[in-house]
């Protein structure tokens, strides 16, 4: 997307559009991007990454090559001015439409056969509560190499988004139950907790430090974020030397 950003000027030039009518494509792509992303992470969440990543990845390809193509017919002469902006409208938000859901890339991972030693029923708990759209409590504090769980419980009447893609990104999460749900997924920037349900992760701190988590009432996207909720710090394991 960014590449082709950087070529639409010059392509918008060899086409006789004008500079208002290229910033027009470009916007238009922005707000799609704003707009969709709510809803693919909602489906995200209720399908499953993996569904919906081929979904996005095959819109992905679909806008591009539409793109092109619709590009293709403005230097041949085909088509021009309104029609051609219209057109490449469309093509260019057709794929942030369809990867606007998409979470960050990396994760942590811890060791297969530590994890075996893990007794889940003794591990320390965090029991998180959302009311009235606060997060109590607000600061969660935690360490270095130790096994958690997680328990978040909605009391209000919509769902909530616990947005936090650095904290997802470098913990280690084990087992995600939504809503009495187990979730196939375990690599997400977000979860979403239905109204009136729990959210339990069971998961390893991996990586110390300060990560901020945010709230939304639809999805992972931060265009719709409440703002900051709190912060979970990640005390560093003290060195054995």
């Amino acid at each position: 997307q960014t590449l082709v950003f950087t070529l639409l000027p010059s392509l918008g030039r060899a086409t006789g559009l004008a500079e208002i009518q290229v910033g027009l494509i470009i916007s238009c792509s922005s707000l799609a991007f704003a707009l969709a992303s709510p809803v693919w992470g909602y489906l995200s969440e209720l399908y499953g990454r993996r569904p919906i990543l081929i979904i996005g990845l095959s819109g992905y390809a679909t806008g591009t090559l539409l793109f092109a193509l619709v590009f293709q017919a403005g230097l041949a002469g085909w088509v021009s001015g309104g029609v051609l902006v219209a057109l490449l409208v469309a093509g260019c938000t057709v794929t942030p439409d369809m990867m606007g859901f998409m979470a960050p890339s990396s994760y942590a991972k811890i060791d297969q056969k530590a994890l075996k030693y893990i007794n889940w029923t003794k591990v320390p708990v965090v029991n998180v509560r959302i009311r009235q759209n606060e997060y109590s409590p607000m600061v969660i504090r935690l360490r270095q190499g130790w096994p958690y769980v997680i328990r978040t419980r909605n009391r209000d009447d919509h769902g909530h988004v616990f947005q936090a893609n650095t904290f997802f990104s470098r913990f280690a999460v084990i087992k995600t139950t939504i809503a009495g749900k187990v979730k196939e997924e375990t690599c997400y920037g977000a979860i979403y907790v239905p109204a009136q349900q729990t959210a339990e992760l069971k998961l390893v701190a991996v990586v110390d430090g300060y990560y901020d988590y945010e709230d939304s009432y639809l999805s992972i996207s931060s265009a719709f974020s409440l703002g900051r909720n709190g912060v979970i710090i990640v005390e560093e394991r003290a060195p054995r030397i």
